[in-house]
């Protein structure tokens, strides 16, 4: 069996040409996709994000005490998973010490995540009481093919190099 690798000349964008622009990625995934299902080699293709930011969006305010019911849960998620490839392996006389096995592991896991995560909070000596969740969002995203399928492409996708085929705009509402 042999494995291929992608093209990678096209990767740098170098003899590209941007096709259609797009204020979505949905848009955008939904042309290439378009492109894809009328036979056109997409494999040269790319989407390129536009405007790239990082966006942090702020979920709740974060404590010790939230810290470290965080830390629990996920000490005794790894633990219990520990536990129960640790009760597979050894010799056992039944199901009540294999739960006693992962139960055991689910305890001391809950405990160790608890304290390291509330002790690591509390480190921060409140310079961070808030939790987050980061995303990345562009501010557009073109479709580019290489300059010798362009006009395949923009047939295919029903454009014109004068009109955008989404007539959103790029800074509008998401």
């Amino acid at each position: 069996m042999s494995m291929t690798r992608p093209d990678t000349s096209t990767f740098g964008l170098g003899d590209t040409a941007i096709v259609a622009t797009y204020a979505r990625y949905d848009g955008a995934q939904r042309a290439v996709d378009t492109l894809s299902d009328a036979g056109f080699d997409v494999a040269r293709s790319a989407i390129v994000w536009n405007g790239l930011k990082r966006v942090e969006h702020v979920v709740g305010r974060e404590t010790v005490a939230t810290a470290a019911l965080k830390g629990a849960g996920a000490g005794a998620w790894f633990a219990g998973f520990f536990g129960l490839l640790v009760a597979i392996f050894v010799d056992t006389n039944g199901i009540g010490e294999v739960l006693g096995i992962v139960g055991a592991y689910l305890l001391l896991g809950a405990i160790v995540g608890a304290v390291w995560f509330g002790f690591a909070h509390w480190q921060t000596r409140g310079r961070r009481d808030f939790s987050s969740v980061s995303t990345f969002e562009a501010e557009s995203y073109d479709v580019r093919v290489p300059m010798d399928q362009r006009d395949d492409a923009e047939r295919i996708l029903g454009v014109t190099r004068s009109r955008p085929i989404d007539p959103t705009p790029a800074h509008g509402p998401n």
